[in-house]
């Protein structure tokens, strides 16, 4: 799903990737000390999916071409813990913008992230230059509950419990394979506004299910995304934000 922040990145990677290829950028060959060449994107992340819970820190390095930077004689630390670099299996829109290089993620020794706790990522680009940001994450989990079994004729109430301060997304992604061996994917987003989010429902439309004759199964997500505070000497299209997801399994009935 994507946020105001996630939605402002994508815009400007889909229209530099027609102009140049995803590759290594030519700055990870070569050491540097001017931060604005670089535009960190930085998550901070607790996602409960449907196969178990996934946290961490992603760190993306870019130049102003979107191509990744892995540092020469520098590194990336995250709370004085030093972040390893990998090639992982991005999630979109990063997968089809990003294809060859290296981005910085926590070890697995990293303790889980946790509601209400500081984060420090420190980017050294060489041994006297070091720039600092920072992020307090969400004040609470993401409670959310959805139906365990529903009928694609009627709408689907669902209700959750979130930090009300930062902007919440729902997402329904429908996953199905029919009789014959196809598998289809369906992905709709529905943004929650209001003053007070705290708690609180919120009706999807019975439209919104009616995919399949046959019964399946849908995966609905809630997202709370928390800006953080970047370092003012990185590049204008940095970005840094917390995000606190859950989704849960409703089985699609057909009558």
């Amino acid at each position: 799903m994507f946020t105001k922040y996630l939605f402002r990145l994508l815009i400007i990677m889909l229209m530099s990737s027609f102009l140049f290829e995803s590759c290594d950028s030519p700055l990870s060959d070569v050491e540097f000390d001017d931060p604005s060449v670089i535009n960190p994107y930085i998550r901070v992340f607790r996602d409960e999916t449907t196969s178990g819970i996934n946290s961490g820190i992603w760190v993306y390095l870019h130049d102003k071409n979107f191509q990744l930077i892995e540092l020469k004689n520098g590194k990336v630390t995250a709370n004085n813990i030093e972040l390893i670099t990998d090639t992982v299996d991005l999630p979109q829109p990063f997968d089809s913008i990003f294809e060859n290089g290296k981005i910085y993620i926590t070890p697995e020794n990293f303790s889980d992230v946790i509601p209400n706790s500081n984060y420090t990522i420190d980017i050294t680009l060489n041994a006297d230059k070091t720039y600092s940001s920072n992020i307090t994450t969400q004040n609470k989990y993401v409670f959310f509950n959805v139906p365990v079994y529903h009928f694609q004729s009627t709408d689907m109430n669902i209700n959750w419990e979130i930090d009300n301060q930062f902007e919440t997304t729902i997402k329904i992604s429908y996953t199905y394979i029919s009789n014959t061996g196809n598998k289809k994917e369906y992905i709709n987003s529905f943004k929650i506004t209001g003053n007070d989010l705290t708690s609180g429902t919120f009706t999807i439309d019975k439209s919104n299910f009616k995919v399949s004759s046959e019964p399946y199964d849908a995966i609905i997500g809630i997202e709370n995304d928390k800006p953080g505070q970047i370092n003012t000497n990185f590049g204008e299209k940095s970005i840094f934000h917390s995000v606190f997801g859950i989704e849960k399994i409703s089985h699609i009935n057909s009558l």
